[in-house]
């Protein structure tokens, strides 16, 4: 699964991958890094409307739009990409409304003998990547649409799969422009998760510091 990530890349290393990936020019919002995100938190997202690619903040935790309910975020912060075009809640988003999370890291959790060892996963590089996700509306809830999302999983590989059974889907840049792409089929979409691996990346080791939601600081990454 996935429960906390990481954005600690720069607002110029964040304009740069946007004018060069996905032709944004400037942002409309402030940006601030985020060493601990959090369900419930808002996260750096990108979507395409026609031929247009929007980026923006959209809250962390898939509220469907038929709920009523808001707790439910919650428990749908993650959504299993094996059974995605047949659960009630997210088939309508895998279909029409998928979206990029942007990150440059993110937190797992080892069982251990003496309890829980969390490690930061990172690329070898540092840049920021994206992981897939899915996105909706619910109108039911406030008199203002709330806008919300989830990010897919998969079966860990061989990276992580000593440390937690399942991964984030974690997208390069050539998949995430398909993922956004509307015209892609059901078929090329389940192929982009087959695809999703941890090649570029390694995981190290962190102290228990992240472990607290309100510590929010590069302490939280620092090697141990």
């Amino acid at each position: 699964m996935c429960g906390r990530f990481i954005v600690s890349y720069t607002y110029e290393e964040l304009l740069s991958f946007l004018q060069t990936s996905f032709e944004i020019q400037e942002l409309d919002f402030e940006y601030e890094k985020n060493f601990n995100v959090t369900p419930g938190q808002p996260v750096l997202s990108i979507l395409k409307t026609n031929t247009r690619f929007k980026v923006g903040y959209i809250n962390w935790g898939f509220i469907p739009s038929f709920s009523s309910d808001p707790k439910i975020a919650y428990k749908m912060i993650n959504a299993r990409s094996e059974s995605i075009d047949s659960t009630m809640s997210f088939k309508e988003s895998f279909e029409d409304r998928r979206c990029l999370i942007l990150v440059n890291g993110y937190y797992e959790w080892e069982s251990t003998e003496t309890g829980k060892q969390p490690y930061v996963v990172k690329r070898n590089d540092d840049k920021i990547f994206a992981f897939a996700g899915l996105w909706t509306i619910n109108r039911n809830i406030t008199s203002k649409p709330i806008y919300s999302t989830t990010i897919l999983t998969k079966e860990a590989d061989d990276l992580l799969s000593d440390t937690h059974e399942r991964m984030p889907v974690v997208l390069t840049y050539e998949d995430s422009i398909k993922w956004l792409d509307t015209n892609s089929t059901k078929e090329d979409l389940f192929k982009i998760i087959d695809r999703s691996n941890h090649n570029d990346f390694h995981k190290y080791k962190v102290s228990d510091y992240v472990n607290t939601s309100t510590n929010n600081d590069e302490k939280c990454i620092e090697p141990i």
